[in-house]
């Protein structure tokens, strides 16, 4: 009760750690200058709740007095704390991700990726920030993503999904999957680019591999017939027809 609050004295109310901590404050503090800072207040039952105490020295007829106003923030400091604990998740499940991924602006600088794509590239994640798509992309797979590029950046898409080749730091190319998707702001500008990258060179030299076969095969001089388990003709050669 209010009673009871004029009984006590500040000293009463804060930890004692706080208390220790204000008191240099408060022989530092300078008539109408505003302090602010953060406090554990013990409560009538003993427990402890975060305010965030603004307080304020003045003169009034010839009297000194402090006048200080204070706010629960627990709410927001367990908001703050669950937001670090999610950035950490985001974090870990980012870095550790087993596809590639890039964070670039509309202009094709990266600026952050995470351990795979670094891998894939062969380059260190501080070399990767000062690269920008079109170096680790080969011209020609450039030349047929530019075209894309330019229709996200004038709002005609807001995300994409292409095969091209990428050269990694030794000069080496490979073939992957790339998705991109961008977030923008209010006013529709490209904030950052978000792209996932899936290295799918084995898969290329196994479609490459059957589609040799198949040209083998439909000019074999000998008849050949696949059936399934059923004993159903699936596919004849030229040959054998």
């Amino acid at each position: 009760t209010q009673e009871e609050m004029r009984r006590l004295r500040p000293r009463d109310i804060f930890e004692a750690a706080d208390w220790v901590e204000m008191l240099p404050e408060a022989n530092a503090f300078l008539p109408n200058n505003d302090l602010k800072s953060v406090k554990n207040l013990i409560t009538k039952t003993g427990s402890t709740i975060p305010i965030e105490l603004h307080a304020r020295l003045f003169d009034y007829r010839g009297e000194t007095y402090y006048i200080s106003i204070g706010r629960d923030i627990s709410v927001r400091l367990q908001a703050e704390q669950a937001l670090l604990q999610s950035e950490a998740r985001f974090r870990l499940i980012f870095d550790n991700a087993p596809i590639g991924i890039a964070v670039g602006q509309s202009n094709g600088q990266i600026y952050h990726t995470n351990n795979s794509f670094c891998q894939m590239l062969g380059y260190r994640k501080k070399e990767m920030n000062s690269l920008t798509v079109a170096d680790i992309t080969v011209p020609s797979s450039m030349e047929d993503e530019i075209k894309i590029i330019q229709a996200v950046q004038e709002g005609a898409l807001d995300g994409y999904a292409i095969e091209k080749q990428f050269v990694r730091r030794d000069g080496s190319t490979f073939w992957a999957s790339l998705h991109t998707n961008v977030i923008r702001n209010i006013d529709g500008e490209i904030e950052i680019a978000i792209g996932m990258v899936q290295d799918i060179s084995e898969r290329r030299r196994t479609e490459a591999s059957l589609r040799q076969m198949k040209k083998a095969i439909e000019h074999s001089p000998v008849g050949v017939m696949i059936t399934n388990v059923a004993s159903t003709i699936e596919y004849v050669n030229p040959k054998l027809c």
